[in-house]
């Protein structure tokens, strides 16, 4: 009879040592990196959210109490710090609503009288809009981080008269 080899080797060879140290040296830089960039996602994000709730105090604040409306507010931007929250300044900007004229959207048509009639009617609704309708726009940015946050929106001026005339 043949002889019976016996294989009495136990343990693991220095190769499978290699590769499941390899294994687990990935395993642990993935899961040290995912949760390091976990915690600067929520950091970041709960600055988004200071600097998102300050820019709808700050917009609510003017809606409830607007200023009076006129040419002097587009001039420039103003810039204020907070009182309550002196790491955090904000900028209001105000815009005049602009209709583009109407022969750029049109083009000229002299000879057409309802083109002529949809002109005036067009230049008196711009008239109007332009008087009633303005753009509030805040910036709220934090002075240690250098995030901002940017909210716009429409604001009425209660004290614009419509005008329609020459019809």
């Amino acid at each position: 009879m043949g002889k019976k080899i016996v294989n009495n080797q136990k343990g693991m060879s220095l190769i499978e040592v290699m590769i499941a140290m390899t294994v687990f040296a990935v395993f642990v830089s993935v899961f040290v990196m995912t949760n390091g960039q976990n915690l600067t996602d929520s950091r970041n994000f709960k600055d988004e959210l200071k600097l998102r709730d300050l820019a709808s105090t700050v917009i609510n604040e003017l809606l409830v109490n607007p200023p009076t409306l006129t040419e002097g507010l587009t001039l420039s931007p103003e810039t204020k710090p907070f009182e309550d929250n002196p790491s955090y300044t904000y900028t209001v900007e105000w815009k005049k609503f602009e209709l583009p004229d109407y022969t750029k959207m049109m083009g000229e048509n002299n000879d057409d009288p309802q083109a002529a009639f949809q002109k005036k009617v067009f230049e008196q609704v711009k008239k109007n809009m332009e008087l009633m309708v303005w753009q509030l726009a805040v910036e709220v940015r934090s002075l240690d981080s250098n995030m901002s946050y940017r909210l716009a929106t429409w604001i009425y001026n209660n004290d614009a008269k419509v005008k329609l005339s020459g019809f």
